[in-house]
């Protein structure tokens, strides 16, 4: 398939999701987008280093959760510098007609999707290692996944390309790294 045949079908999916939108679901997507926000991760992080540092288990395999967490840092680094190298324009701004349904940040940075990457990359690194939050967390990225198509701050590729990249990274053996 040409870059020109996936724009284009990206873009048909896009306004065909957008056709679809309630304020239901805008809501729902808007929450799940948010949850997957940088801000979001390094919060949770600092108080789950916090408390293992201090001896203190929040969530079951906290240690584990951690590793799949630095997995998911270093994938937002490498999202980061793949969309500043691919330039390519969100959806919103791209002129094929969609609106976006929440804030995003820079207009050309769309590919990959981040949110996607960093939110598969932690759910692959679960899944790998057994941990007993996988299938909860493997859900969430789904959802966060979907939310960026639905709220028209990437087209499908991009997150598909995000979440390849997850899965790239979270295969990894973080808990090593870390030692």
């Amino acid at each position: 398939m040409r870059l020109d045949a996936i724009t284009q079908w990206d873009a048909r999916a896009s306004l065909a999701l957008q056709a679809r939108r309630t304020r239901a679901m805008n809501a729902l997507c808007q929450a799940l987008s948010w949850s997957g926000a940088g801000g979001v991760w390094f919060g949770a992080a600092a108080v789950l280093w916090w408390a293992q540092r201090a001896g203190r288990e929040f969530v079951p395999g906290q240690a584990t959760l951690l590793a799949g967490m630095t997995g998911a840092f270093a994938t937002l680094l490498v999202g980061g510098l793949l969309k500043r190298a691919v330039g390519r324009r969100r959806p919103f701004v791209a002129d094929v007609g969609v609106r976006a349904a929440i804030w995003a940040p820079g207009p050309s940075r769309s590919f990959p999707s981040t949110h996607a990457a960093t939110s598969v990359c932690l759910a692959t690194a679960l899944l790998a290692s057994g941990h007993p939050l996988a299938r909860w967390t493997a859900a969430w990225a789904v959802g966060v996944s979907f939310s960026r198509v639905w709220l028209g701050v990437h087209y499908v590729s991009d997150v598909l390309g995000g979440a390849a990249l997850g899965v790239a990274f979270g295969v990894l053996p973080w808990a090593q790294v870390l030692r």
